[in-house]
């Protein structure tokens, strides 16, 4: 009866996905999601927020073949290369995605994209993938940079499928202090114009030894600059240790609609 009623939107087979999560069923959690990418094969931003789901759900072979195929819908936004990259590096594809790294760095096979945004971003990806698979890598042709490899006590990266999101991010140290980074046109415009001019939605944040405690990250959704009504999707990642041996990875996805109401959108403990 719901599906004849919403079974059009792509965002209810993610809802509907969220619930028989809790069945512990991942045959039949994973074919309701397949039907996100039958509804939204031209839809680049509700794919995006596909590939978050089936990244925290570990099934990251489907997330490459999802992410392919939003580079196909958006060849000339960086971001489309940069999650296309990271989705294999989690697949166990770790030479294809080096190459990528490389055509990156060396601005072949990427549409004329324009990376500076997310430079760093891809830079730290990259180091981190070499510094886990060097021995099965051919690096003769990379940059030296990515053999240098570089370390953080926590590393958090936020993403938005939708780039026409507007959110603060409050975040609350363990001293209690408040810091509010904005993504909106009122406080941020020259930001969000270069991320459109650019193509990506992303933010990267680092936590070191001398951050220990436990860290609060908040979001209050204003909606979006565009006519679209279908819900945001934030992808969280959380690394701790990372560029060490006992790094450990989680991603989490929080979906944003109702506005103007603070969330907590994840709880982290710097030790």
């Amino acid at each position: 009866n719901q599906r004849e009623k919403y079974g059009s939107k792509p965002e209810f087979f993610i809802d509907v996905y969220d619930y028989f999560k809790g069945w512990n069923n991942d045959l039949l959690s994973n074919r309701v999601l397949s039907n996100v990418y039958e509804l939204a094969f031209d839809d680049a931003n509700m794919l995006r927020a596909l590939a978050y789901k089936q990244q925290s759900n570990t099934d990251y072979n489907a997330a490459v073949i999802t992410l392919k195929r939003v580079l196909k819908l958006k060849p000339r936004e960086s971001q489309s290369y940069k999650d296309l990259a990271l989705a294999l590096a989690y697949a166990g594809s770790s030479q294809e995605a080096l190459n990528i790294y490389n055509n990156i760095d060396k601005q072949i096979k990427v549409g004329g994209s324009n990376f500076s945004g997310i430079k760093r971003t891809i830079t730290n990806d990259a180091k981190n993938l070499v510094f886990k698979h060097k021995s099965k890598l051919n690096v003769s042709n990379i940059n030296p940079l990515y053999l240098r490899n570089i370390k953080y006590r926590a590393r958090i990266i936020i993403e938005w499928n939708d780039f026409n999101s507007e959110f603060d991010l409050n975040i609350i140290n363990p001293q209690k202090r408040f810091f509010t980074w904005s993504h909106t046109n009122a406080k941020n415009s020259s930001r969000i114009k270069q991320e459109k001019d650019l193509g990506y939605g992303m933010e990267e944040f680092y936590l070191t030894s001398t951050d220990i405690g436990e860290w609060t990250f908040n979001i209050k959704y204003f909606g979006k600059t565009s006519n679209k009504k279908s819900p945001t999707y934030i992808k969280i990642t959380i690394y701790k240790n990372f560029g060490m041996p006992n790094e450990t990875m989680d991603i989490q996805v929080v979906r944003l609609e109702k506005k103007n109401i603070e969330q907590t959108a994840l709880k982290l403990v710097v030790d």
